[in-house]
């Protein structure tokens, strides 16, 4: 079964965010990183379910480093991810 082409520019869109997200990190601008890593999960509804986890992953990681809010990094480590 064909794609439609909404699903595709969706997929396309969050895959894009998600560089930009990644590029945040490389860059070491870790605030920058977490404020558009937040945005971007309140915003997956419709992301696969394998680029919520690397996300949901990556912000983690940005809370340890950081300030590590336990219960920060208590929402974001579930038995699921």
């Amino acid at each position: 079964m064909a794609e439609s082409p909404d699903e595709h520019d969706n997929e396309l869109s969050a895959h894009l965010a998600l560089f930009h997200f990644d590029r945040l990190i490389d860059k070491h601008d870790f605030k920058a990183a977490k404020a558009y890593g937040e945005k971007l999960l309140a915003e997956a509804d419709g992301m696969l379910e394998i680029r919520k986890n690397a996300l949901l992953c990556e912000l983690l990681f940005l809370e340890i480093i950081g300030e590590a809010e336990p219960r920060e990094i208590k929402r974001l480590y579930t038995k699921k991810l």
